[in-house]
């Protein structure tokens, strides 16, 4: 996890023992009765001993949250999320754009697991900002124990998975000319358009020709963006218009260094470097974002336009192989390229 995380507005850092003071300051009992341990009142002490036990590490992560350089709140992930912020700052949307930082780095992991996160039912404003953030019920409310109230009250408990994380915040690389994003059931008609074509299938592996309505059907209900290792994209041009595809696919989910792009372009856009900058954008991604030390391309032995795109991009041609092209109707000789972390 990113130690120090920037938003627009605010910047989350590392919480440490200096921060005791600000905390007590900020402390007061409309915050602490919506928090399950914390006392009422909340001393230096108190303070002290919660921070000098942190440890910014895998498993428990604590950020201050500040504004200008000072301390407004605070905000942590271990299996759960868990936040507050000073009374003074309620109502300015910084609880969720500090959660919603906070979360996108923690399921920049891909290999995150779903998180939880809960409020006492009657705090409206914290159940607006997880329904907000994607957060969904865990069954029905369970009486807690609040140590500032000294008493039980309704618990609600939430989840949000890796999935509903990218339903609502999805994949999108943009360059100069070309923008990418998960493929959707709309794009069906303009995807046929481009896959039905042989000049286009016949260099992909998998494809058939003639292209079954049903199997494009399939691969675009099951090419949905989950958040993990596989992703087929739209490659839009700088007018927005479908042109094509691009995905990238880990077959042991980053058990082994086994990751491969792929890609299709509409004849009509060949040769204009839409396919170059889209292989770019996508192998600059899986570098940052994934575990991996290298990228898996394969072309056919005839396909000179698709080797100059990979040589482009830095992959290197490590030998040849056969691979069963359906659209082909045969087993055909084909180029494996290899591009290296740096």
């Amino acid at each position: 996890m990113q130690r120090i995380i920037h938003t627009d507005r605010l910047v989350m850092r590392p919480a440490y023992i200096g921060d005791a003071g600000r905390v007590v300051q900020i402390m007061e009992y409309d915050i602490s009765k919506w928090l399950i341990t914390l006392p009422d009142p909340y001393t230096l002490t108190d303070a002290q001993d919660w921070l000098s036990s942190l440890r910014f590490e895998r498993g428990r992560y604590v950020w201050a949250i500040t504004r200008d350089g000072e301390v407004i709140g605070m905000i942590g992930i271990d299996s759960t999320l868990g936040y507050w912020i000073g009374k003074e700052h309620w109502g300015q949307g910084y609880v969720r754009e500090a959660a919603h930082a906070v979360l996108s780095a923690y399921f920049h992991d891909p290999f995150a697991d779903p998180i939880s996160s809960s409020y006492f039912v009657a705090n409206e404003h914290s159940a607006r900002v997880l329904t907000r953030l994607g957060f969904s019920p865990m069954g029905k409310p369970v009486a807690t124990f609040s140590t500032a109230r000294q008493g039980e009250l309704p618990l609600q408990k939430m989840i949000l998975t890796p999935e509903q994380w990218a339903a609502i915040n999805p994949l999108v690389l943009t360059g100069q000319k070309t923008k990418l994003r998960p493929i959707a059931s709309s794009d069906y008609q303009l995807a046929y358009d481009v896959f039905s074509l042989e000049c286009v299938t016949k260099n992909l592996a998998n494809w058939p020709h003639p292209l079954p309505s049903e199997y494009l059907q399939n691969r675009i209900a099951k090419s949905r963006w989950k958040n993990g290792w596989n992703a087929e994209l739209a490659i839009e041009n700088e007018h927005g218009k479908f042109i094509g595809w691009s995905g990238f696919n880990a077959p042991s989910q980053g058990m082994k260094q086994d990751m491969e792009i792929g890609y299709g372009l509409h004849p009509d856009h060949w040769g204009q470097g839409y396919i170059t900058e889209a292989a770019e954008l996508i192998c600059e991604y899986l570098f940052q974002r994934y575990p991996i030390e290298k990228i898996t391309a394969y072309t056919n032995l005839d396909n000179l336009g698709s080797q100059r795109v990979l040589e482009k991009c830095g992959f290197q041609n490590v030998g040849e192989e056969d691979q069963k092209s359906p659209a082909r109707g045969k087993v055909d000789r084909v180029y494996r390229f290899e591009c290296y972390r740096t």
